[in-house]
C-alpha cells in the first residue's frame, strides 16, 4: 500500500494513509544483506461489527395503562460505531413498523418499547447494525399481552395480630378474557404458600389469604395466567409487620422526638391535635410554651407505639 526507496545514512519518509481503509499495517524497512532490517506495525486492527446481549426485560408487556410492565427496556451491546435500526416484525415476517434508525457508538444501548396502537400478540423487534462495510442482524423476541389489569394486594402492609386494624390481606385483579390462573406467593423469589387457581372468565376478581402466622417480612403476591396469546406473570408486593414503631422522647418542653421507623404521629400538646407523617429518625414540633404533651405513632401496617405523657 505504499513504498520508498533512497541512499542515505538516515531514514525520514512519510506515508499518507487518508486513501487507505481503517486497520492495522506492517511496515518493513530494508537496506543490503549484511544490514538488519526493521520491522513493526501501525494502526489497529479493525472491529468486528457486531450487536451482543440484546435482551428484552421483561419479555412479556401489558400496555393497558395500569403502571404494571406497560413497557419493555431493550438493551444490547454495540461493538463499533454504525447506524442502528430497529423494526418491528410479526412472527410471519412482515415488518409492521420502523421504531427508529440513528447512529449509536460502541457500547452499551437501550432503548423503551412501549406497544402503543399494537393488538396482543408474539412478536420480534429486529436489530439491525450496518458501517457502510458490514450489516449485522439479531432478534428480540417480545409479548404483547393485556389478560391481566390492575393486580394489586390490599393493604401493601399488613399485622395479623387481631387487634381489627389491617389483620387481613387480598388479592384483586381483572380479567380482559379467559385465563388459566395460579396465584401464589413468594418471599426472596421462593414460593411459600399456594393461594388460587382456576379457570376464570372476563372480569374483576378478589382473593383472601389468612395471613395469620406469617413471619414478619417483606413478600409478594406471584399471578400467573395463561391462554392462548401466552402466559403473563405479575407481581403485588406487600409487607407483614406486627411491631410497632418505638418512640422516643429527646425533649418534652422542645417537642423534640425519635421514631425507629417512618410512621404517623399524632400529637396532642396543650390541647391541640397535630397529625403528621415522619420519616424514620428524629423529628420535631415549633411551640412556643409547651405545657402538656400526649404522642402516639402508628406505621403503614397499622402498628401503635407506646404512649408519651407529659406531665
Amino acid at each position: 500500500v505504499g513504498a520508498g526507496s533512497g541512499t542515505s545514512r538516515e531514514i525520514d519518509w512519510t506515508w499518507d494513509a487518508a486513501t487507505v481503509p481503517k486497520g492495522q499495517y506492517r511496515w518493513t524497512i530494508s537496506a543490503a544483506e549484511a544490514v538488519r532490517p526493521a520491522t513493526g506495525t501501525v494502526g489497529a486492527k479493525p472491529v468486528v461489527l457486531s450487536i451482543r446481549s440484546a435482551v428484552a426485560s421483561p419479555r412479556t408487556i401489558t400496555p393497558n395503562g395500569d403502571g404494571q410492565t406497560d413497557s419493555s427496556l431493550i438493551s444490547y451491546t454495540l461493538s463499533a460505531p454504525a447506524t442502528v435500526t430497529a423494526t418491528l416484525r410479526a412472527p410471519d415476517g412482515r415488518q409492521l413498523a420502523v421504531l427508529f434508525s440513528q447512529s449509536r457508538r460502541p457500547g452499551k444501548q437501550s432503548f423503551r418499547f412501549t406497544a402503543a396502537g399494537i393488538p396482543d400478540g408474539r412478536y420480534e423487534i429486529v436489530l439491525s447494525a450496518t458501517d457502510g462495510t458490514a450489516t449485522v442482524t439479531t432478534v428480540v423476541p417480545i409479548l404483547v399481552d393485556r389478560t391481566v389489569r390492575r393486580f394489586v394486594a390490599t393493604p401493601s402492609a399488613v399485622s395479623p395480630n387481631a387487634d381489627g386494624v389491617l389483620d387481613d390481606l387480598s388479592f384483586s385483579f381483572e380479567l380482559t378474557r379467559a385465563a388459566s390462573v395460579r396465584l401464589d406467593v413468594a418471599r426472596a423469589g421462593k414460593t411459600i404458600a399456594p393461594v388460587y387457581s382456576a379457570n376464570l372468565g372476563v372480569g374483576s376478581q378478589t382473593v383472601a389469604w389468612n395471613v395469620s402466622g406469617v413471619k414478619d417480612g417483606k413478600y409478594a403476591g406471584v399471578l400467573i395466567a395463561a391462554n392462548d396469546i401466552g402466559t403473563v406473570t405479575h407481581t403485588a408486593l406487600f409487607r407483614i409487620d406486627t411491631i410497632p414503631p418505638r418512640l422516643r422522647a429527646l425533649s418534652f418542653r422542645r417537642l423534640r422526638f425519635t421514631v425507629s421507623e417512618p410512621a404517623t404521629v399524632r400529637l396532642t400538646v396543650n390541647g391541640r391535635r397535630i397529625t403528621r407523617a415522619v420519616r424514620a429518625g428524629s423529628f420535631g414540633f415549633s411551640i412556643a410554651r409547651v405545657r402538656t404533651v400526649h404522642i402516639t405513632a402508628s406505621d403503614a401496617a397499622g402498628n401503635v407505639s407506646q404512649t408519651l405523657r407529659y406531665p
